[in-house]
This record gives structure tokens, C-alpha cells and sequence, in this order.
């Protein structure tokens, strides 16, 4: 699927849900039908010669889910417990785990589909990200994480870090082997 198919999908659903009134939040199994008559149709329209069909219909659903109800191809890392860090390049999302591997999401995404599960983060808090206010900073998800996030004209495009606060549990064993304490004061503690 070509980015151009699927943005012109997500901003008709969008429209649609603008149209309905529909609240995404309360009514999930109202906006999952929405959405899969609106992928339905195109594929109706791809069949007749007007485009190109999806390959996976039922994915492209989900993808439209996500952007729509959640943080778009950022909800299911920010729901591991393992992702430390998520960096955010425009259309790319890389993320690092706790054991410190940098790894490229395999969700497909967007620029503007990034942007705005950046903005629905920052919605939570008193700062925005816009024109006039192209570089933010903000606590989010419940003061667990903090995101940096910076847009054109000050970047080239949008760039954003998520950086969760990681409580490590260090045992004296562990500060011992690390040098961060003798094996005299471990054992006095």
C-alpha cells in the first residue's frame, strides 16, 4: 500500500467521523464499522478500475484504529513495558529497549500520522505544538515520560524524543560488581 492510498483513506475517515459526530473514545465498535465500510468502498472503487486495491484490507483497518483512536503507530510501544525510549524522524519510529537495543518499528507510519499522535500526547498537557510554538517540551503519559518534540521552521521536519523514566532496581550485589560501592560497604549496609 502506497502512502498516497493510505493518507487519502485516513483523512476521508477522518472526514467521516467529523461528519458523524461519532466520539472514537465511547463508541469503538461504531468507529470500527465506519472505518472498515470506508476501506471497503475504496477497495469497491479499486476493483472498478479507479485505483489500486490493498493487499490487506483488514490491516489497513487496524492502521486507521490505531491513528484514530490511539497514539497511531506509537500505541503499541508505548504500551511495552521494555521501550525506554522512542524517537520520532519524520515517517520513522526507532525505539530503544531496556537492554539497550535500537530497533525500527515494523508499524508502518506517516509523517503526519506521527504528528499527530505527538499532538493527542501533548494534548493531555498545557503546551501545544504549532507554528507559533514549533519546539515543546512536555511530561506525559501521566508524568511517566517526558517528550521533546520540534517542527518545521526550526527542523527540517518533525523530530520528537519519548524518554520514559526507568526505575532500575539495583541490589548491593549489582552496585558492587558496577564499582559503585565497595564489597566492605555492602556488606556494613
Amino acid at each position: 500500500m502506497t502512502v498516497d492510498v493510505y493518507e487519502r483513506l485516513r483523512r476521508e475517515a477522518l472526514a467521516r467521523i467529523d461528519g458523524t459526530g461519532l466520539d472514537p473514545s465511547k463508541q469503538a465498535e461504531a468507529l470500527r464499522d465506519l472505518l472498515e465500510a470506508t476501506v471497503d468502498e475504496y477497495q469497491h472503487e479499486a476493483h472498478l478500475g479507479a485505483g489500486r486495491s490493498l493487499a490487506d484490507p483488514k490491516a489497513t483497518v487496524e492502521r486507521l484504529v490505531r491513528s484514530v483512536t490511539g497514539q497511531g503507530p506509537l500505541t503499541e510501544l508505548l504500551e511495552r513495558d521494555d521501550v525506554e525510549e522512542i524517537f520520532v524522524e519524520g515517517d520513522q519510529v526507532t525505539y530503544l529497549e531496556a537492554g539497550g537495543f535500537l530497533r525500527s518499528a515494523t508499524i508502518p507510519s506517516t509523517e503526519a500520522e506521527n504528528r499527530q499522535a505527538i499532538e493527542q500526547l501533548m494534548s493531555a498537557t498545557d503546551r501545544r505544538l504549532d507554528a507559533s510554538n514549533p519546539i515543546a517540551q512536555a511530561r506525559v503519559l501521566d508524568g511517566t515520560a517526558r517528550l521533546t518534540a520540534v517542527i518545521p521552521p526550526v527542523g527540517d521536519r518533525l523530530s520528537a524524543t519519548i524518554r520514559r523514566y526507568a526505575l532500575r532496581r539495583q541490589t548491593l550485589d549489582s552496585l558492587v560488581s558496577l564499582g559503585s560501592i565497595s564489597a566492605s560497604a555492602a556488606e556494613f549496609l
